[in-house]
């Protein structure tokens, strides 16, 4: 994790972008927050300081956006896990505009 995150800082060739990403979805797989929250911190810094060059490489862009949307999502899930259904039914309730069109 903490090459990782070395490595962010650093301006990557582009063969090296492909093995960043590996081993950002491996860290991002972990079952620890902390680790997940840190590739989100990580994979920023990389973005930015490769900017230029990955405006050549579609393909990774895509599989960095694949990633963060994951990594995004994925939280819901497991506070989902702690709710009953009537307290989802009210949670949900509560952020859901009402479809006045049914």
């Amino acid at each position: 994790m903490v090459a990782l995150t070395l490595l962010s800082q650093c301006q990557m060739h582009e063969v090296h972008l492909p093995i960043y990403l590996a081993a950002a979805q491996q860290a991002a797989a972990s079952p620890n927050w902390h680790s997940r929250v840190a590739i989100l911190d990580s994979l920023s810094v990389t973005l930015f300081s490769n900017l230029f060059m990955l405006l050549h490489s579609p393909a990774f862009v895509q599989d960095a956006r694949s990633l963060v949307l994951g990594l995004l999502s994925d939280s819901w899930r497991e506070h989902k896990a702690k709710f009953t259904e009537e307290q989802l039914l009210t949670l949900t309730d509560l952020l859901v505009s009402p479809n006045y069109y049914a």
